[in-house]
């Protein structure tokens, strides 16, 4: 979990909602991004691989992928080619420049930049009002890129002018940026059709390169020497990759990418119907301009999908982007020529069944070339401890190749020359640690020293999780450990200060405090299956009534009536149902369905309808599981004064609501139970008033 150059790459986010995290490897993933871009975009990490930001060059997105503070509005566009590329300001550890170019289809082609405070908004970060969308030239469309000073510190900022052979350069310090440009002037003149500007840019990480592609009409490629002390592009030489002419309904030259080690350049192209992807490789390590170009070769071409763009990974790989398609292809070796490469159609399944359309487009996040490889970017170090009890640090550079010397101020008075030294406090505490790296400098014989500092908070903690847990199938659980830690690192790969989980297993988390890494671990079972059981669904009685009783043996029973216990007796017809818990197992239930059975039938001689609650109504005594139910009562006239044909409705000793006399009459019951006969029985009744 050290800090380093290359995690501030580490998520990426493009195309419709498609994104991957280099948190694990190889690449999963994102599922909850929600930007939405035809072409360009910028992700931005910190240097443990949390997402802070990400911008489709028209909204600016936190890391809770939620609109930032003001960060709607932005003068980009979604259909250019690179559209922006964020970079942290020299100096600063919380002011980012995002800088955004627009598309060769809209009216207002502006070069701007909005600056990103993220001590904002409770740390989600805010676009500064007073900073946001400020000009700086016009008309600047479809290609930006960046890449290191030769100190490491500084950032060039390039882009393509339009109607000519210029690129300018700016330079972004702690100072702020230098609005004054370094105007090269080279071998291309691109003007014409506005779509022959489409097309990537792209440096080569060591800064010694530029490569730039235009489709359209041009359908060149321009490779050019790059001056990353002074800015100055010079000694272009400019190389069509197709021998034959790219058809009419297709826009040529696209993508550009150079390997980690600045040997390879690679150019993705759609040529034609047969050609939708063509992706060419050149060496440019060879000697002049005519055995570059002449060492072109092609490293595969399909027929399914439209080449998108290139982006060199964290992982020193090289992904391109097929427009439409659900997966990055990937070049696994990019540093070797030819067939070598290893270019592995289809490698990362971005998302499966995902409605609201496709999840590529034709573009990859834009970042400073130079922090995908260590050796190039900013230098960093770092602050680790063997345990979380001692207080002894080691501390490590980033990239020490190129380093001349080093001092180190360990905050308490304490010193040393080494590169990577060990040091033990006397107590615990607050201090302030400032590392001085000499190296060799931009020019002859100059040693460049460059300073940095870090606050270390050293104290007696370790991370620890919850007790191990037995968990049931619909459970679900997080899981957070006791301690506040700076950064976190689970074995799922998430990078939060919890998770959630549903399934068994072991799980871990690393978590760091103050430069202590310190690990716990706890594991989810799964609760012993158990069943109960109450039988099959069955029929009841009045007279004869039904227990209903489980399987199993304990006390925390609860029946669907508030009673408890393992069993109950019933009489009525109904739904009945019952759980069980248990300290070793999960909360289970089972139902069964109670009916009226063949009960004895049985009619009242007599009834008193005088409303006191008591036999106050003729019917059958308990009801029967007749299929075919009629009941009919007679008076002495023959005169039916009652009928119903529903077990649950009975005689309240009226007829139209006009109360009948005493006296004697006659009943007839016609019914069938299964499928047996119909029967008929009959009876008298008293009426008493």
């Amino acid at each position: 979990m050290k800090g380093g150059a290359q995690k501030t790459a580490n998520n990426w986010l493009f195309g419709n909602r498609a994104g991957i995290t280099f948190n694990q490897s190889p690449p999963q993933a994102i599922m909850n991004g929600q930007l939405s871009s035809f072409e360009g975009s910028s992700s931005v990490s910190d240097g443990n691989g949390r997402l802070l930001f990400y911008t489709n060059g028209v909204k600016v997105y936190n890391r809770k992928n939620q609109v930032m503070q003001n960060g709607d509005g932005l003068y980009g566009d979604m259909s250019s080619t690179s559209n922006s590329v964020a970079i942290l300001q020299p100096g600063s550890s919380t002011r980012y420049y995002i800088f955004i170019v627009s598309a060769a289809s809209v009216d207002y082609q502006p070069l701007t930049y909005s600056v990103v405070d993220m001590t904002s908004d409770g740390g989600l970060g805010a676009v500064i009002p007073t900073e946001k969308n400020i000009e700086i030239n016009e008309p600047i469309f479809e290609k930006i890129a960046a890449v290191r000073h030769c100190n490491k510190k500084d950032v060039w900022v390039v882009v393509k002018a339009w109607n000519s052979s210029m690129y300018y350069s700016y330079l972004l310090t702690s100072a702020g940026l230098n609005t004054s440009p370094v105007i090269s002037n080279t071998s291309l003149v691109v003007g014409g059709i506005q779509n022959n500007s489409i097309g990537a840019i792209k440096f080569s990480a060591d800064g010694q390169w530029m490569a730039a592609a235009f489709a359209g009409n041009l359908n060149r490629v321009q490779l050019a020497r790059f001056n990353n002390t002074t800015g100055v592009i010079s000694g272009s030489m400019d190389f069509d990759p197709n021998p034959t002419p790219v058809q009419s309904a297709y826009r040529g030259v696209y993508g550009i990418e150079f390997s980690p080690g600045g040997n390879m350049l690679y150019v993705s192209s759609n040529n034609s119907a047969s050609q939708t992807l063509a992706l060419y490789q050149y060496n440019i390590a060879l000697p002049g301009n005519a055995a570059i170009i002449a060492s072109g070769q092609l490293v595969t071409q399909r027929a399914d999908w439209f080449a998108g763009g290139m982006q060199l990974g964290p992982d020193q790989k090289i992904y391109l982007t097929l427009w439409k398609d659900s997966a990055l292809s990937v070049i696994e070796d990019p540093d070797v020529a030819g067939p070598g490469c290893n270019f592995n159609y289809n490698a990362i399944i971005l998302r499966r069944n995902v409605a609201g359309g496709y999840l590529s487009e034709s573009g990859l996040p834009n970042f400073i070339a130079s922090d995908l490889v260590p050796r190039y970017a900013e230098y960093k170090f770092s602050t680790t401890r063997n345990d979380c009890v001692t207080k002894k640090i080691q501390c490590t550079i980033s990239y020490t190749a190129d380093v001349d010397s080093a001092r180190w101020n360990f905050g308490d008075g304490q010193q040393s020359t080494q590169l990577d030294p060990q040091h033990e406090y006397a107590a615990y505490g607050t201090y302030t640690i400032t590392l001085i790296i000499y190296r060799k400098g931009c020019a002859l014989n100059e040693l460049q020293a460059l300073t940095y500092t870090q606050s270390l908070v050293l104290e007696n903690s370790g991370v620890v999780l919850p007790q191990d847990k037995a968990l049931c199938r619909s459970d679900t659980l997080i899981i957070r450990p006791s301690t506040k830690a700076e950064n976190y690192l689970w074995s799922s790969g998430q990078v939060s200060d919890s998770i959630l989980v549903s399934q068994p297993g072991l799980y871990w988390l690393e978590a760091e405090l103050s430069g202590c890494i310190s690990r716990d671990t706890i594991i989810l079972s799964q609760k012993p299956s158990i069943h109960v059981n109450l039988g099959n669904d069955t029929t009841v009685c009045v007279e004869k009534p039904v227990v209903l009783q489980t399987n199993l043996q304990g006390s925390k029973f609860v029946w669907n009536d508030g009673t408890t216990g393992p069993l109950i007796t019933i009489t009525k017809p109904g739904k009945y149902w019952v759980t069980f818990e248990s300290n070793v197992n999960c909360i289970i239930s089972d139902t069964i369905k109670v009916a009226y059975g063949n009960c004895e039938i049985y009619f009242p001689s007599a009834f008193t309808p005088n409303g006191d609650g008591w036999n106050d109504q003729f019917g059958l005594l308990q009801n029967t599981s007749a299929k075919l139910f009629e009941l009919s009562v007679y008076n002495r006239y023959g005169e039916m004064v009652f009928r119903s044909n529903d077990q649950n409705i009975r005689w309240d000793g009226t007829t139209r609501s006009k109360e009948q006399p005493t006296g004697t009459y006659v009943w007839l019951m016609r019914f069938r139970t299964g499928s047996g006969p119909e029967q008929i029985i009959k009876g008298t009744v008293l009426l008493i008033r």
